[in-house]
């Protein structure tokens, strides 16, 4: 193995499979004519190697571009005609095709809600300067790709391809430190000519790009790469800032922060107190968690610094007491409160396709098995939620800590055999809580439990599970297991509908992009 491979392991942080590269003697030609089946061999995880084989793409969609314009260099100036007229430049095309469209685009039957309606849509003229597909069937199997985003079903090798090719469009045309209205532009442009990737709130181009509002930074996958491109070349300028003076977008999620005061009162007090010491009568632990999950809340959020260890000394019935987490989970928050198991079965053939799609969890679940009931479509969705997202990333002393995507998977949901000795897990559990544990096969556990601080609490099935782990990172005031944030962030917002005031105020592009495909009008 040479420098080269050695290299580019290390820049992509994958220097621990350095070894395996030597002892296959993989050289710079070698590595770069690997492909999905021989990564197999080198690389047996299934989340480094989808990151390796994304980074190697990349890799040589960068090379190849510049092995073929050498060649082509000292051709193509000889065979043109001398007297043919100088082809305008693709973006004056794009921008006289773009005006024609706008004229005649009042004249298309149907317009732009035509796709709602339950007919074929037609393939949208070109909007604006940019065309889209003009530009996409420029690229070597650039129909593929057009092809997966006419059925709205991106894959993730393809929508890097996509935006590769898209940006490096841009800094063509405008250098790389690109305007915010022209990368907006581009981006609707994306939604609007491929009406499947859009959705019903016509606002799915934010995974493409988002311009900066306030005090927060630009977002989406345009961003993204053109960051990339500018710390690659090591640019000495900054890039100018895309704050926005436009008032802040209301969102159209519910506020999770709670207006409450403490209830010092003596009746208050008196029934917490009473709480601690007594499990029974069960019908009086009832009513009186009831009555005080306001003033438990308020005193929950003005002890931010105490472990959740002693808040469930402090309030032990939360998790003895079946229930009383959803209890006080409905009392603060009631409009939320079901909209997990009332969305799931209407969104769970499309999170499966995306599923399918999108990962190879069949093999990370070690299952070879049929999927044959909705129940098993259930568990093997949500097992699999965490490899659509990237591993969660936490601030350290030595810099930004990434979690594994097999880490980010057990932080979310944790499988073991049936007749683990659930005492002695629990005691040489090291991981941060709450998370999900299951003993059984994947597709259809024995049990189910959500784990807090040596704590379990047993559900009826692993979606009530979720619904419960989710319920507990409100009710107690605690932050979601960093490693899995991603996962838990869309559940957030996508099934409960709960905004600002826990977990990221802005979702990254897959998770929106993840969203988008969900929320489309022919669900």
């Amino acid at each position: 193995m040479d420098d080269y491979v050695g290299d580019k392991l290390r820049a992509w942080g994958l220097e621990r499979f350095i070894d395996i590269f030597i002892e296959n003697e993989v050289d710079k030609e070698s590595f770069l004519q690997l492909d999905s089946n021989t990564t197999k061999e080198l690389i047996v995880p299934v989340g480094p190697r989808v990151q390796f084989l994304g980074h190697l793409n990349l890799l040589k969609q960068e090379v190849e571009p510049r092995e073929s314009g050498n060649q082509e260099q000292g051709s193509s100036g000889a065979t043109r005609n001398s007297n043919q007229e100088p082809r305008a430049p693709r973006n004056q095309q794009a921008a006289v095709s773009g005006a024609a469209n706008r004229s005649n685009r009042e004249q298309e039957p149907g317009g732009a809600t035509a796709r709602y309606k339950g007919q074929e849509p037609a393939a949208k003229k070109p909007r604006g300067a940019f065309d889209i597909r003009g530009i996409l069937e420029e690229v070597i199997d650039g129909q593929l790709l057009i092809a997966e985003m006419d059925k709205g079903l991106l894959t993730y090798q393809s929508r890097k391809r996509v935006v590769n090719t898209l940006v490096s469009h841009l800094i063509q045309l405008h250098g790389k430190n690109v305007k915010s209205n022209v990368k907006l532009a581009m981006a609707k442009a994306i939604t609007y000519q491929f009406p499947e990737l859009d959705n019903e709130d016509g606002d799915a181009h934010e995974a493409w790009f988002t311009p900066g509002q306030d005090n927060r930074d630009a977002s989406g996958f345009f961003e993204i790469r053109l960051r990339n491109v500018r710390q690659r070349d090591k640019a000495k300028s900054a890039a100018p800032s895309n704050a926005s003076t436009k008032p802040k977008t209301p969102s159209k999620l519910a506020t999770s922060s709670l207006d409450l005061t403490i209830d010092d009162s003596e009746d208050a007090s008196g029934k917490v107190e009473w709480l601690k010491h007594h499990k029974e009568p069960l019908d009086q632990v009832k009513r009186y968690m009831r009555e005080t999950t306001k003033a438990r809340a308020a005193l929950i959020r003005s002890e931010k610094a105490k472990p959740v260890a002693d808040l469930i000394k402090l309030y032990p019935r939360l998790l003895d007491t079946e229930g009383m987490i959803d209890q006080d989970f409905r009392q603060l928050f009631p409009i939320n409160a079901d909209q997990l198991f009332l969305k799931w079965p209407k969104y769970l053939p499309k999170i499966m396709e995306y599923v399918e799609q999108q990962t190879e969890w069949r093999q990370f679940l070690h299952f070879e098995g049929e999927i044959d009931t909705d129940a098993k479509r259930t568990n093997v969705a949500l097992q699999a939620l965490p490899l659509l997202f990237p591993a969660g990333c936490m601030k350290g002393k030595k810099g930004p800590k990434r979690a594994t995507t097999d880490e980010s998977c057990r932080s979310f949901i944790r499988r073991e055999k049936i007749g683990t000795n659930l005492p002695s897990l629990l005691d040489q559990n090291t991981q941060g809580q709450p998370f999900i544990l299951i003993l059984g096969n994947p597709e259809q556990p024995e049990q189910a439990f959500v784990v807090v601080e040596k704590n379990v609490v047993s559900c009826k099935s692993l979606l009530q599970a979720v619904d419960v782990c989710f319920k507990v990172v409100y009710v107690l005031d605690i932050n979601y297991a960093w490693q899995c944030q991603h996962t838990w962030d869309f559940i957030q917002k996508f099934f409960y509908r709960l905004g600002e005031g826990k977990g990221r105020e802005t979702s990254i592009p897959t998770v929106k992009m993840f969203t988008n495909f969900l929320q489309k009008q022919n669900i």
